[in-house]
């Protein structure tokens, strides 16, 4: 699929405002792409040549990103959790798989762990953020990755002024991963600096129903290194 000639625009009101998104009309199984902190639809780019067009995909910018509105708010995972499961549910996406890279992960994690996400049928991590673990030498990794994003991406300081300010809260710990039920595949750069392979061990021995594939010599963004080897993983898992 091409990013430009393949996918609609658009925009959906939610309580917080309007969610921009991408999408393309498929006729097997929805996916839902969440980008990380500071990012938007368009970090997809290089994945989606890889992603068979079979699919209904969405690609979606988080509050405060991209083309979605930026509220005066303080953000929160669980903003974005709530502004993604009001998406999710106003046009009728239960039943997809959701995969999530860095920030977008943690809310998609977050997201799998909370009772609307009966329906949802499994979650992608790559790289993923927010587990109680991480302590405070990785956020000071992730502030320099911020700072590069904000001037790439014209992000709003008060958003992600906001998401540093509140990172502590809503944390991925046992409890919150043990009560995952949907199966989940975890992706990893080999090589990442900003949450340490080690956080991928974590995240398979807490979810329960998981499987874990490192990506050799990748960094924090394999989908961007490494596109066709991750399309390659999401198609077969989604297609189990």
């Amino acid at each position: 699929m091409d990013y430009d000639t393949d996918f609609e625009e658009g925009y959906q009101q939610i309580s917080f405002g309007s969610l921009h998104y991408r999408h393309h009309q498929g006729g097997k199984k929805k996916l839902i792409f969440l980008h990380g902190l500071g990012g938007n639809t368009k970090v997809w780019t290089r994945l989606m040549q890889y992603i068979p067009g079979e699919f209904d995909v969405w690609l979606l910018d988080l509050l405060g990103h991209g083309g979605s509105d930026a509220p005066a708010l303080e953000y929160t995972t669980n903003i974005e959790f709530q502004a993604v499961r009001e998406f999710i549910s106003t046009k009728n996406l239960l039943d997809s798989y959701i995969i999530g890279h860095s920030y977008g992960a943690w809310v998609a994690a977050f997201y799998a762990s909370q009772q609307y996400a009966s329906t949802c049928k499994g979650i992608v991590l790559i790289d993923a953020a927010g587990l109680q673990a991480e302590g405070l030498g990785d956020e000071r990794k992730r502030i320099e990755e911020i700072k590069s994003l904000m001037k790439m991406n014209n992000n709003r300081e008060h958003v992600i002024r906001s998401v540093l300010e509140n990172v502590g809260q809503f944390r991925l710990g046992p409890k919150t991963l043990a009560v995952i039920k949907v199966p989940a595949l975890i992706i990893w750069g080999s090589n990442d600096d900003i949450t340490e392979p080690k956080y991928a061990d974590m995240f398979a021995e807490q979810i329960k129903n998981t499987s874990k594939i490192m990506i050799e010599n990748a960094g924090h963004s394999p989908h961007y290194t490494n596109p066709e080897e991750v399309a390659k993983l999401i198609t077969e898992f989604v297609s189990k």
